[in-house]
C-alpha cells in the first residue's frame, strides 16, 4: 500500500511553531486551511477521495501517468502539492509544464489564491520572495522553494534539477515527445514525475500508460 510520511512535532515546541508545522506536515493537512475558487466565489478546499488517492500516489511512487476526465479538480489538487511542497522543501524546486502560456499563468494564479487563503501566521512563517506571473518563491533560511509554471516547450526545464515535475494535460502539448525529452532529465535523478491529462489519441502517453513502469492513476 500507499507509505505516507507524517510530520511528528516535538512537544517542546512552542504551540503556533507546532501548529505550523502539523499544517505543512502533508498536503491533505494544508487543505483543511486553505480556498478555491468555486461557482459563487473562494470555498473550502473539500478533497474527494479521487484527489486524496492522487495526493498519496505522488508522495509515495516517484513516476505517476494521471488520465482523467474534465472539471474533477486535478488541476487544484496538483497546485496544491506545488504549493505545499514548496513550504516543506526548502531550496528545492517544482516544474509545472502546462500546453499554453495561458494555462501556465493560470496554474500559477491557483498557487497563489491557495497561499493568499492561508491562515496569516502561515503567510508570515513562509513569506512570498520574488515573485512573476510564472515564477514563485516560498522563503526559507535554507534557500526559497521555487515554482515555477511554464507553456510546453523543447527548452522549458532544460538546464535545470527539478525536484517535482507535474505536466498538465500532457497528452495535448505539441511536439510532445521532444519536450518530454528536454523535461525528463531535469528530474532523473531524485526528482518526482507526474504527467496527466485527458485521453488524446494513442501517443506517447498511451504507450507508457500501457507499458506499466510508470504508476497509473485513472481519476473518471
Amino acid at each position: 500500500g500507499d507509505v505516507l510520511v507524517f510530520w511528528t512535532t516535538p512537544a517542546t515546541l512552542a504551540p503556533d511553531r507546532a501548529l505550523i508545522l502539523s499544517l505543512v506536515a502533508h498536503p491533505e493537512a494544508l487543505a483543511e486551511v486553505v480556498m478555491i475558487d468555486g461557482p459563487e466565489g473562494p470555498e473550502p478546499f473539500r478533497l474527494w477521495p479521487d484527489q486524496r488517492g492522487l495526493i498519496r500516489t505522488i508522495l509515495s511512487c516517484p513516476r505517476v501517468l494521471v488520465l482523467k476526465a474534465r472539471q474533477l479538480g486535478v488541476t487544484w489538487t496538483l497546485a496544491l502539492v506545488a504549493l505545499w511542497w514548496a513550504l516543506a522543501h526548502p531550496a528545492q524546486t517544482v516544474l509545472i509544464v502546462s500546453i499554453g502560456e495561458r494555462e501556465a499563468v493560470d496554474v500559477l494564479r491557483r498557487i497563489r489564491r491557495l497561499y493568499e487563503s492561508m491562515p496569516a501566521m502561515l503567510r508570515e512563517h513562509f513569506a512570498l520572495g520574488q515573485s512573476t506571473s510564472t515564477r514563485m518563491e516560498i522563503m526559507h533560511p535554507e534557500g526559497p522553494g521555487v515554482i515555477v509554471s511554464l507553456p510546453s516547450s523543447s527548452t522549458a526545464g532544460r538546464g535545470q534539477t527539478v525536484h517535482l515535475l507535474l505536466g498538465d494535460e500532457r497528452p495535448k502539448w505539441p511536439n510532445a515527445a521532444e519536450q518530454e525529452a528536454s523535461l525528463l532529465p531535469a528530474a532523473a535523478d531524485a526528482g518526482r514525475v507526474v504527467l496527466g491529462g485527458t485521453a488524446n489519441g494513442l501517443d506517447g502517453f498511451y504507450d507508457r500508460w500501457a507499458s506499466g513502469s510508470w504508476q497509473n492513476v485513472f481519476i473518471g
